[in-house]
């Protein structure tokens, strides 16, 4: 052969999974002889070739002994002067208008370490046989030998594939069944011809012997429909095929070039509803299996025919082309067609469940339900709530961005008052879908203010250990420890459990020491649980509206020191701020002024020492007899003491109205 064999061979693709693949080529080439020598008896047969060396050792380990080649025999065209001359030759269009590429002998030496052919042909009225090897070391052809006036009854063409290479060998699948339905899913579009040569499979050693197109009709084919559509100016021709459960693994759409499925992609990805085999009116169960051919398709086939080069629409730039997930679409659109009378009691089951989730579940994402309930079709049945929660979500995400440019749209058409009247109908039925959608918002977040306080009554509460669960814990339910406003975003907090107002804050730092803080210079390492910081836009020289601490105490604590006061804290944290410095915009520090009100929350269980600290500090007691408050008029501070129970009573009263209308019940 006039090439450099070696590296044809080392630079042809062929990944072990698709170690059958010289074999498929093999069976090609004899298929393509049959057509050419126009043989209306066409026969192929397949011989699987085992090492049986250990045979009688291993019987009754191993059922099956490796696979270390193949032996396909046809009665063609043959190794003809003209068909020999084009093996021999490294790119050639001698089959190009069978869909030949050439590709098939190396992909024999890629995965074989030997291939020898032997080929009886007729020519001027007698045969003439033609044999040699084909092999990496000898360059590529050996033992070329030629016979004129061979005896012989018929043409016939022997190509033995020889000893399997190991990483080969071990993908092989070891079953002569199994090695057949690949063959014939390989080569559909061969064997729904009508012309298609018998095709046989036969294993001595399992004592085999299969009629491919026996099995394909009458054990895997349960039905098919063919049908045409055109694409941009391309025609396509689509078969929609069913294949028996048994035959199949599932769902699959076959993109195929020269009568040769090439790419594979699973439909139960394009449709959801596709999960598990449909079953026909006869009760059998069936995976559908659409074949699409197209001259587009012959044309974009890569030369080792294991992928098509077609554009892909991420990256493509304004350009006009036809591209694979265009195609896609397409199909999934004829597939989804043919399928309708199997897929629609499959989507209404499952949309039943999706609105019985939603109603039960997950209210927020009524408004799907209501207007978008054919994007359903979308999700798997059969998922798990967690899935299918995730799910919504990504609908609903998509409805918002779909809401968002329908009222840029509808902003538009306010401009001008014939535009107004134009559109008034479709502006009515946008502005219900905006309120609807924006009503489950506001409900998704009331269930999640209801979630939070049930949560913090639960930690109020006495622990199975008789003890009471830690500050931090609380803290943490208002707001993560050790972060700022910087690192958590303000949806993460939960602030209007003390106070609504801590919401709109310029900057926050919980459980950091005063010397992190930004908006500030203390020379301190007191920490405040959580200290919020508002700046006053309308003058450049305050540097803050109003400053508020919050502190958090055990429950039910008692044993403080004078020390551990909070109060005496509190105060504590007031003096650092009022002696220290405040920073501008532009980082330059400015004094913090003595009338920049200071407020401070300290949340506590009142036992008895922090009652006997409340009534030494001077402050009162409010009237429902849960807290206490008092003005400092030195430190210039608004202080008040919460009890846990009015923490959470007063947050629950704040949002009892909100409540009620989701009918949530308030713990008692």
């Amino acid at each position: 052969m006039k090439v450099d064999l070696a590296y044809r061979v080392e630079k042809t693709q062929l990944s072990p999974r698709r170690c059958l693949l010289p074999l498929f080529e093999a069976i090609v080439n004899s298929m393509q002889a049959i057509e050419e020598a126009k043989r209306a008896s066409g026969q192929v047969t397949i011989s699987i070739v085992r090492d049986t060396k250990q045979r009688a050792l291993s019987a009754a380990i191993t059922p099956s002994q490796p696979i270390t080649g193949f032996v396909v025999e046809d009665n063609g065209s043959g190794f003809t002067k003209g068909n020999y001359e084009a093996f021999d030759t490294e790119y050639t269009p001698h089959k190009r208008s069978q869909g030949g590429k050439g590709i098939g002998r190396f992909l024999w030496l890629k995965a074989f370490k030997k291939a020898e052919v032997d080929s009886t042909y007729p020519q001027n009225g007698h045969f003439n046989r033609r044999t040699f090897d084909f092999t990496i070391s000898g360059g590529g052809i050996g033992k070329h030998r030629q016979q004129s006036k061979a005896r012989a009854q018929d043409a016939k063409t022997i190509v033995r594939l020889i000893d399997f290479l190991p990483d080969y060998r071990t993908a092989c699948p070891t079953n002569a069944e199994v090695i057949g339905r690949r063959i014939i899913s390989h080569l559909l579009g061969y064997f729904l011809l009508e012309n298609c040569p018998q095709i046989t499979l036969k294993d001595d050693y399992e004592d085999t012997c299969i009629s491919l197109n026996r099995e394909f009709k009458e054990k895997m084919r349960l039905s098919r429909k063919p049908t045409h559509f055109q694409l941009e100016g391309q025609t396509f021709h689509l078969e929609h095929l069913c294949l028996a459960s048994t035959a199949q693994s599932g769902h699959e759409l076959h993109l195929c070039a020269q009568s040769r499925s090439v790419e594979t992609e699973p439909l139960s990805d394009l449709i959801p509803a596709l999960r598990g085999p449909l079953h026909n009116e006869e009760g059998k169960a069936f995976f559908y299996t659409p074949l699409l051919a197209s001259p587009l398709l012959d044309q974009s086939v890569d030369w080792n025919r294991t992928r098509l080069d077609l554009p892909d629409e991420r990256e493509l730039h304004g350009e006009q082309e036809l591209t694979r997930q265009a195609i896609v679409r397409k199909v999934v659109e004829k597939a989804d067609s043919f399928l309708n009378d199997y897929l629609k009691p499959l989507r209404e089951k499952n949309n039943r469940r999706i609105i019985e989730y939603i109603q039960q579940k997950a209210p927020k994402y009524r408004p799907l339900a209501k207007h978008r309930s054919a994007w359903f079709d979308r999700i798997a049945p059969s998922i798990t709530d967690d899935a299918l929660n995730l799910e919504l979500y990504k609908l609903s995400r998509e409805y918002d961005r779909e809401l968002e440019v329908l009222s840029r749209k509808a902003k538009r058409a306010m401009k001008t008052e014939d535009s107004i009247k134009g559109h008034k109908d479709k502006f009515s039925e946008f502005l219900t879908e905006w309120n609807d959608q924006g009503i489950a918002k506001l409900a998704d977040y009331v269930i999640h203010r209801k979630a939070t306080l049930d949560f913090l009554a639960e930690s109020i509460s006495l622990l199975p250990n008789g003890k009471y669960p830690g500050e931090d814990q609380i803290h943490g339910i208002v707001c993560p420890l050790k972060t700022t406003s910087d690192d958590v975003p303000l949806e993460q907090m939960n602030l209007w459990i003390v106070d609504e107002r801590l919401a709109y804050h310029h900057y926050l730092a919980s459980d950091q020491p005063f010397g992190k803080l930004k908006p500030i210079v203390v020379p301190s390492d007191d920490r405040p649980d959580i200290i919020t910081f508002t700046h006053a836009c309308a003058f450049a020289d305050k540097a803050f509206q109003s400053i508020v601490i919050v502190e958090f105490k055990r429950p039910m604590r008692n044993d403080y020191t004078e020390k551990e006061n909070p109060i005496t804290q509190v105060f504590r944290y007031v003096d650092h701020i009022r002696s220290g410095k405040a920073l501008d915009r532009n980082g330059r520090p400015i004094p913090v002024t003595p009338s920049t009100p200071i407020y401070a929350y300290i949340v506590c269980d009142f036992t008895d020492k922090l009652k006997k600290f409340a009534k030494d500090r001077m402050f009162t007691l409010t009237p429902d007899g849960q807290g206490y408050f008092n003005f400092h008029s030195e430190y210039l501070v608004y202080t008040e003491m919460i009890s846990f129970n009015k923490l959470l009573a007063d947050a629950q009263q704040r949002n009892a109205a909100f409540f009620d209308r989701l009918r949530l019940p308030l713990e008692p």
